[in-house]
């Protein structure tokens, strides 16, 4: 719950800062909105996937197990 939670905060927020950039380059609303939401979940996606290697799989972490 909480790494969705913090997932879709992520997305939201680099959304918003994508799109705050893109701005002042005159590009349509449409190229914009899409660049920003592509980075934006990429960038979601990463932080999903970090959020699962280092803390629901922290204890097999300590211990240097992988899956094979």
């Amino acid at each position: 719950m909480i790494q969705s939670v913090a997932s879709l905060g992520i997305n939201y927020i680099a959304f918003l800062a994508v799109n705050a950039l893109l701005a002042p380059l005159g590009w349509p609303n449409w190229i914009r909105y899409n660049a920003a939401l592509g980075i934006s979940g990429a960038t979601s996606s990463i932080s999903s996937f970090l959020f699962i290697k280092y803390l629901v799989f922290r204890e097999m972490n300590a211990l240097g197990e992988r899956y094979h």
